[in-house]
């Protein structure tokens, strides 16, 4: 029992830096999108 407190941590961190990893990344491609579709 020890030894799954901390995995749980790590994975609900680890979801955490995804979600956040993601968002700024849709935000990013979004935004290279609009730029691309300007020059075009």
């Amino acid at each position: 029992m020890e030894e799954e407190v901390p995995n749980t941590i790590k994975i609900k961190r680890n979801l955490e830096i995804i979600r956040k990893a993601s968002k700024k990344f849709k935000e990013e491609s979004f935004c290279i999108f609009l730029v691309l579709y300007n020059l075009s």
